[in-house]
């Protein structure tokens, strides 16, 4: 298991230039509470990125969005000898980022997650990467959840546990997943329940994908735990037992406070739900998605824009999750979780699922 950061040596480069030996694996811890240095946004995040921080309605949000791809652009920066806003990031077909192949002699592969005031960056040489971290936390709906997201096997392995572990050792089957996931590009569009992860014997484990797209048993994944409240997984997509070195990415040239991440506010009470509202209207609908990220997020439901992408909330993607399994609850009818994809606001997904028979 890799830990932050005991349990592993982890260096703090004064400078963010660092040889990746094509054996190895190297993940950076990116610390994003507490003071941060003034940042140039126009010389370290792209346009797009620069139009997306903008778009982010909290405050400490948006500075933790740009100091963390700030970081994110000066380390992939430093591996190619370019400046931050200089490295030609690019969506891959399935849209996960990658550096444009003709600006990319070293065959660089990244990956990035974020949760609560710590960002996880893997990097590595000729090899896909995941990563995932989740602040652990009480797991709403927990019994829908279960049938939703895992296989047989790992749902058997979770209620043998204590009551008191079943959350946590949800989320560590759910990092593991996501981190395999993000790897293959796919992110949640493939079906939870056809990756199986054994998490019985080594911090190395096997991941086998039965879904029939593209499947792999020649991909591995070790578990991290960022932090006591925190878990998390990442993963290549090769069969080759690689070296690990651990990062902290380090902006100020000191030592960042330690992270003191918190579990979100409880969300509306949709899981104790009313009685099945089928007939529910798309207001009504809405109304419901905007209580419900509005207390996620602490903040006034009048500050929720219906009209704002999903993205501009800086959900992950377990509360995401969370949210559709709420719905399918309150509306008594299945949910699809990809439909905050398909239908990326509030009012075009509450319209979907007032519409839909």
């Amino acid at each position: 298991m890799i830990s932050f950061p005991a349990g592993m040596a982890v260096q703090r480069p004064a400078s963010s230039a660092v040889r990746l030996d094509p054996a190895d694996v190297h993940v950076w811890w990116i610390d994003l509470a507490g003071p941060a240095p003034e940042i140039d946004v126009a010389a370290s995040l792209s346009h797009e990125e620069q139009a997306r921080s903008s778009r982010i309605l909290i405050p400490e949000q948006r500075r933790r969005f740009v100091a963390c791809r700030s970081a994110v652009r000066s380390i992939l920066g430093g591996y190619l000898g370019r400046p931050a806003a200089d490295v030609p990031i690019e969506p891959a077909a399935g849209g996960k980022p990658r550096i444009a192949a003709a600006d990319n002699p070293l065959d660089l592969r990244f990956n990035l997650t974020h949760s609560g005031s710590l960002a996880v960056l893997v990097v590595a040489g000729g090899v896909e990467v995941g990563v995932d971290v989740e602040i652990v936390r009480p797991i709403r709906a927990f019994e829908s959840m279960l049938p939703r997201c895992l296989a047989p096997a790992e749902r058997e392995a979770i209620l043998q546990q204590p009551l008191a572990s079943r959350d946590r050792e949800f989320l560590r089957y759910w990092t593991h997943k996501e981190a395999y996931l993000k790897a293959v590009g796919e992110g949640l569009r493939r079906t939870l329940t056809s990756i199986v992860v054994d998490l019985g014997a080594s911090p190395y484990w096997r991941v086998f994908d039965h879904s029939g797209v593209d499947g792999t048993s020649e991909s591995w994944i070790v578990e991290m735990e960022p932090q006591g409240d925190m878990v998390g997984a990442l993963a290549w997509l090769d069969g080759t037992r690689r070296g690990i070195e651990v990062f902290a990415w380090d902006a100020m040239a000191a030592n960042p406070p330690a992270s003191t991440a918190t579990l979100p506010p409880a969300s509306p009470a949709a899981s104790d739900a009313a009685p099945p509202a089928a007939t529910m209207s798309a207001e009504d609908v809405g109304d419901w998605i905007i209580d419900y990220i509005a207390s996620h997020l602490g903040v006034p439901a009048t500050s929720i824009d219906p009209a704002a992408s999903f993205d501009s909330f800086a959900l992950d993607s377990a509360i995401a999750i969370e949210m559709t399994g709420d719905l399918e609850r309150l509306l008594g009818k299945a949910v699809d979780p990809m439909l905050v994809y398909d239908y990326p606001t509030i009012e075009k997904l509450a319209g979907h699922l007032a519409t839909r028979s």
